[in-house]
């Protein structure tokens, strides 16, 4: 995927899947409606984080390195949700 279609897509309001290159991350699911991202780790976790707004997951992708970028915007800042790969909870922080 390029990076204008993927701004297209977050713009559009639905949500969006997006496969990234990163040793850490695999997969990002943006949601506007509610604002929540979804990361799929490389070891297979899964996180959901509330309230994530578009320019933050946008400033994620056009980032230097992904899984820096993470760690230093996201994770701490933003309420999260660790679902199995069934969708059902596990732990929410």
């Amino acid at each position: 995927m390029n990076l204008e279609y993927i701004l297209s897509e977050l713009n559009s309001g639905r949500p969006v899947v997006i496969p990234v290159k990163s040793s850490n991350l695999t997969t990002l699911s943006e949601n506007p409606f509610p604002k929540q991202l979804t990361v799929l780790f490389s070891r297979g976790t899964i996180y959901k984080y509330d309230n994530v707004d578009i320019d933050i997951v946008v400033k994620l992708l056009m980032s230097e390195s992904l899984g820096k970028f993470f760690n230093q915007n996201i994770v701490n800042k933003y309420n999260f949700t660790r679902l199995h790969k069934d969708g059902s909870i596990n732990y929410r922080g």
